[in-house]
């Protein structure tokens, strides 16, 4: 996470290597739904000694129920995809000039 944060200020400062290596592959749509529930879900992870929890099953399905949304099994793998990342966050490489 400082690698990152590192990244961000020289970003800030019109490094323009900071600047690709912040950026990310655009979206499809159907990404661009999974990305908004997991921006919904993500601030309500427990958190312990050890970090932010996990998304669990039971979890997601009790969102989905109280909020009306119906993902599909590969939308709710792509959940869980996506919370590892954020949990386990690679770090950034510095792009080839």
């Amino acid at each position: 996470m400082a690698q990152q944060k590192h990244w961000e200020t020289l970003a800030r400062r019109g490094d323009v290597a900071a600047q690709r290596a912040l950026e990310g592959p655009p979206f499809s749509e159907i990404m661009a739904s999974v990305w908004g529930w997991f921006c919904e879900l993500a601030p309500t992870r427990d958190v312990d000694m050890n970090g932010v929890r996990p998304f669990t099953y039971p979890m997601i399905e009790s969102w989905a129920r109280l909020t009306g949304r119906n993902p599909d099994p590969l939308e709710v793998e792509a959940l869980f995809a996506l919370d590892r990342a954020n949990r386990f966050p690679e770090e950034p490489t510095e792009p080839d000039e």
